[in-house]
């Protein structure tokens, strides 16, 4: 008995032995991100094995021997955050930062830093893009296209990485791929076909960004993912909710544009180096004589924001039932929503269907058969300003209704000199070498008479995941 006691001892000392020679010391020093100064009482221990574990000194120092094959140490305190460092070759040092700020590590290893977003039933949204702005704040960048309803926003999760090729997320909607179209051009003028006003807002669960999609989705996550989750049905009870928003928006708040004389005596100091007197003087819409023809065509006092922006109310219903039992489960919604724009003639309309639901054929093979249907309309004009104002024909009711000159009218004039009830055209109040400087369209005329139409139509998907 005495022999096999020393023997048992002396293989648990040479296994002692063995594991010393297969470990390496790490050493480093903690500080305060912010104050820099050593943080002392820091736990510190290898990853994803809490056995071996140590303490920060007073100086913020410490010592650990961890296996040969760790990679990574884990760092704890209270009142900081949790961080995980790689171990170096020489010191592995490390700045922990106050648990005031957003956690950016866990306990566990992942392949990506994701932050997620949730929470969007009953909203008047038409797209998701401003509600992820709102929640996920810094861990994505969002700029607004327009004021336009719908429209959306560019997003940024990486930043702007180059200066050609498209630095957007790849969205995936229930682990399908979506095509956002992002380099296809339009026929308007400042207009961006937002893929995701595809999506009723009230069925999206939750949207998670991942910083760094490539671990999971090669080349095309390299500038983030932005994974959108519907809902699906959680409960063998049948359950209907019927949603109705409502939001109504002001005109915006614009600059206060010139009226019709500061308009004139404006114009006429510019021409006046430019322009002989008797070329000044031959003007039309310099004539002050109350019987002059053309006196009223060119003697009104127009707010052309008036005639292009309006209050508008935004609507949105919804209703959504989702029911089942052990074998199978469904999530159906049915909605419809219109967004009406401040500026005239720009508005939007979107009928959608959705039907998530779960099969579960044997206990190891479940369906999944997602269905979805979307038909979205909108009104389009052309927006924001062009390059060469001058060189062009203006077509944007937004740029005009700041340009056009206040002393014109948005109706035509007849023969006799009194106006009409037609809409005006481009009319064009200079003469000699400046005419047709000032030949701008009729804002509201475009509004009126314009015609444009974009339709997108989102059809059916279905998966099929195996447990077994």
């Amino acid at each position: 008995m005495k022999k096999y006691i020393i023997s048992f001892a002396m293989l648990l000392t040479s296994v002692s032995l063995a594991a010393q020679e297969n470990s390496k010391t790490v050493t480093g020093q903690v500080v305060d991100a912010a104050t820099g100064q050593p943080l002392a009482g820091v736990i510190v221990s290898a990853y994803d094995n809490q056995r071996l574990t140590t303490m920060t000194d007073e100086d913020g120092k410490y010592e650990l021997k961890v296996p040969e094959e760790t990679r990574s140490i884990l760092l704890r305190v209270d009142g900081y955050n949790l961080q995980q460092r790689a171990i170096g070759r020489t010191k592995t040092d490390a700045r922990l930062y106050s648990n005031a700020f957003s956690e950016t590590y866990s306990r566990t290893t992942s392949s990506t830093v994701a932050a997620e977003a949730t929470r969007f039933d009953n909203n008047a949204e038409l797209s998701i893009d401003p509600l992820i702005a709102q929640q996920i704040g810094a861990d994505m960048r969002m700029v607004n296209r327009s004021g336009t309803p719908g429209l959306g926003n560019t997003m940024l999760i990486e930043g702007i990485n180059s200066l050609n090729a498209n630095a957007q997320p790849l969205v995936i909607v229930d682990d399908v791929i979506m095509d956002m179209q992002y380099n296809r051009s339009m026929i308007h003028d400042g207009y961006y076909n937002n893929i995701l006003t595809n999506l009723n807002v009230n069925d999206i669960e939750s949207v998670k960004v991942l910083k760094n999609g490539t671990a999971l989705y090669g080349a095309k996550g390299a500038n983030g993912v932005l994974y959108i989750k519907t809902k699906r049905n959680k409960s063998m009870a049948t359950k209907i909710d019927v949603n109705i928003n409502g939001r109504y928006a002001l005109t915006p708040r614009l600059p206060k544009m010139m009226g019709a004389e500061e308009y004139r005596l404006y114009t006429t100091e510019l021409l006046s180096g430019n322009v002989d007197p008797a070329t000044m003087s031959s003007m039309r819409y310099l004539n002050n004589e109350p019987g002059y023809f053309y006196y009223k065509q060119f003697h009104n006092n127009t707010d052309w924001v008036d005639e292009v922006y309006e209050n508008a109310f935004s609507q949105n219903y919804g209703i959504n039932v989702q029911g089942g039992d052990n074998i199978a489960s469904y999530n159906l919604s049915v909605g419809y929503s219109l967004g009406n724009s401040t500026l005239k003639s720009n508005d939007y309309s979107r009928f959608n269907m959705r039907l998530n639901s779960d099969i579960s054929i044997t206990r190891k093979l479940d369906v999944r058969f997602d269905a979805s249907y979307s038909d979205v309309d909108r009104d389009l004009r052309d927006d924001g300003a062009p390059e060469n104002p001058l060189g062009t024909v203006t077509t944007s009711p937004g740029f005009l209704a700041l340009a056009k000159a206040p002393f014109l009218s948005p109706y035509a004039y007849d023969n006799h000199g009194n106006v009409s009830h037609y809409l005006a055209e481009a009319e064009d109040y200079l003469e000699g070498k400046f005419q047709g400087r000032g030949r701008l369209a009729n804002p509201k005329s475009i509004l009126v008479y314009g015609d444009g139409r974009n339709r997108n139509s989102c059809c059916t998907r279905w998966q099929r995941p195996s447990d077994g």
